[in-house]
Parts: C-alpha cells; sequence; structure tokens
C-alpha cells in the first residue's frame, strides 16, 4: 500500500499508523488494516493507537467507546485524488461485518 508521496507503508511499523492511504493500492491481505476516510465511527480500544493520535478531533463517536476518523468524502485533495479514494492506516485490524 502507497501513502500520498507514492511511498510503501511498512505494516510492520508503528510509526505510520494514522497516514492516509491510496486504497486502490491496498492489497486484498492488507485491507483490514485501513480505514476509509469517510468520517464512521470506529473503537477506541481495537484502534487505540490511531485513538492516541485523532483523539476526537474529527468527531467523538459514542462519547465513549468509539471515535470518529477524518471525514474527505467529497474533497478534492489537490493531488488529482478524491476523498473517496483515501483511507488511515490504523494497523490494527478492522472487524468485519
Amino acid at each position: 500500500m502507497l501513502d500520498l508521496s507514492g511511498q510503501e507503508i511498512d505494516v510492520n511499523s508503528e510509526d505510520q499508523i494514522g497516514a492516509y492511504v491510496l486504497l486502490d493500492t491496498v492489497s486484498e491481505e492488507d485491507r483490514d488494516l485501513v480505514v476509509p476516510a469517510d468520517g464512521r465511527a470506529i473503537s477506541r480500544e481495537t484502534f487505540s493507537a490511531l485513538f492516541g493520535l485523532m483523539g476526537t478531533g474529527y468527531g467523538a463517536g459514542d462519547g465513549s467507546t468509539t471515535f470518529n476518523v477524518v471525514n474527505m468524502t467529497g474533497i478534492n485533495t489537490g493531488l488529482g485524488l478524491s476523498g473517496e479514494q483515501l483511507g488511515v492506516y490504523a494497523r490494527a485490524r478492522v472487524p468485519k461485518p
């Protein structure tokens, strides 16, 4: 998976948690390491490292157990990309519905 600068994300490193990634560069195997940048509420416990970085800056979720990720939906990034093409590297495995 690639970040916005085209650099490969090291999935074994916590240093890149919170980086924006291009969703179409994420392998099927690693798809559950990335949260779409669509404002969704996610678990503070499951994504504790990401919560430590983002806090409630993009929304407090339910106020106790969840928080919101950045919502890039409908935003032109100025890089020839729309917000719908972006995700946030979370490293924790996203639970399957």
